[in-house]
């Protein structure tokens, strides 16, 4: 039997039940005995979902899986990202990167100038950890909603929990594309990313930094369905995906990217580099606490920073209310002594040797007392 075949029936989001069709049909083979029943709702003139159940051969399964697909192929151009996540540099990607003018949402604000207009309608932007209001935004433009991009890991906040878990399942449930910019988080907060720390699989991802050994690389992963667009020989011209560019597939960064890949499958090597995170993250929290600075550690030991403020912190707008002009004065206090501070990030690394650490640890010592 072909492998594609299989695939196609196992792999299909429409094989479900919809309680508030509009539509219904089921029907029986009376030769082979297979049977199926189809779920509709139609609105105007157009399938918005399709749902089937089948009690059949896996050719018949793998019929109705692709007749659900085909049927409900509507234009769909709106995007959700969430306020203050990064992914990129192209026009949609700069809407609300880092906005001062905080809007109702889901209104999208440029942060850059240049950006046609018309990029603006078809941007939908979301407070980062509220899934009631990913939920209220589906509901008003379900049918016109192709996707969510989402950093699993927002620059440095957490997803609460549940959150991730709830993306997936309405994306599941509405027909929409979930997309994991992992560009930072991959094989950095574990081997297999955020997809194996939080368990939760995007339909899409992002992938670069970490996979290139500190050379230039980035890759796209997904499921066999949506890659094979990248294949006009599988899909077809219609519905074929151009992907090139100057530095695909470098010989250079794909070697660098391989041996990356090596050292970090050796044994214990994300315990190491969580251990490392963990000590500057408790470094961080001992000397601020000492020293009765307000303060909170957001994120994850292997991706963190400090931030100057009292409240916990769980979205863009949250992060607005730290105090930059102390986390500037730490960070230069750092560098004069020796250690460079992002001001955005700390990225633990392994390559930070036992010298390293404590030279790290003086310098937060040394840096806070200055602060006081």
């Amino acid at each position: 039997m072909d492998l594609e075949i299989i695939n196609i029936a196992a792999n299909s989001k429409n094989n479900k039940d919809i309680k508030n069709h509009t539509h219904y049909s089921k029907l029986k083979n009376s030769t082979c005995g297979d049977e199926i029943q189809i779920k509709l709702i139609i609105k105007g003139e157009k399938i918005t979902n399709f749902g089937y159940q089948t009690d059949s051969c896996v050719y018949c399964q793998a019929s109705a899986s692709l007749l659900s697909k085909i049927s409900t192929n509507s234009k769909k151009d709106k995007i959700i990202k969430f306020e203050g996540g990064y992914h990129g540099m192209s026009a949609e990607a700069q809407m609300s990167l880092s906005p001062s003018n905080l809007v109702n949402f889901p209104q999208p604000v440029p942060d850059s100038a240049g950006i046609p207009k018309n990029i603006e309608k078809d941007i939908l932007i979301a407070p980062f950890n509220d899934i009631d209001f990913i939920n209220s935004i589906i509901t008003e433009f379900k049918d016109e909603i192709a996707g969510i991009i989402v950093e699993p890991l927002q620059r440095i906040i957490p997803p609460e929990p549940g959150f991730l878990e709830g993306l997936r399942s309405l994306c599941d449930k509405n027909n929409i594309l979930l997309i994991f910019d992992e560009i930072v988080t991959g094989f950095r907060l574990a081997y297999g990313g955020a997809q194996e720390k939080y368990n939760v699989t995007p339909d899409l991802c992002t992938l670069g930094k970490i996979i290139g050994g500190g050379f230039p690389l980035a890759a796209i992963a997904g499921s066999s369905e949506i890659m094979s667009h990248f294949d006009q020989n599988k899909v077809g011209k219609d519905k074929w995906l151009m992907q090139i560019g100057t530095l695909s597939g470098n010989p250079i960064a794909s070697a660098a990217g391989l041996k990356t890949m090596e050292v970090l499958r050796r044994e214990k090597m994300f315990d190491k580099l969580r251990k490392c995170g963990n000590e500057i993250m408790n470094c961080l929290n001992e000397n601020l606490k000492n020293a009765n600075i307000g303060h909170r550690i957001v994120g994850d030991p292997t991706l963190f920073d400090v931030l100057f403020l009292d409240q916990d912190v769980k979205n863009y707008r949250d992060t607005k209310k730290a105090d930059i002009k102390l986390n500037a004065l730490f960070n230069k206090g750092l560098r004069m002594r020796g250690i460079f501070k992002s001001s955005a990030k700390i990225y633990p690394s392994l390559a930070i040797s036992d010298e390293d650490l404590f030279n790290t640890k003086k310098a937060i010592h040394d840096t806070v007392l200055n602060l006081v």
